[in-house]
């Protein structure tokens, strides 16, 4: 078990906070474009 504060799962984790980040980034302006879309087409 590698303990918390290690480099190595610190840096796993920040990595898995930033993909998810992005993810959710990604996501919003998806459903933002959508819905711009929705609005121009009514």
């Amino acid at each position: 078990m590698v303990p918390h504060n290690h480099p190595v799962t610190r840096t796993r984790f920040h990595c898995k906070q930033a993909v998810l980040q992005d993810h959710l980034k990604n996501f919003s302006f998806i459903l933002s474009s959508l819905a711009l879309n929705c609005f121009l087409c009514r």
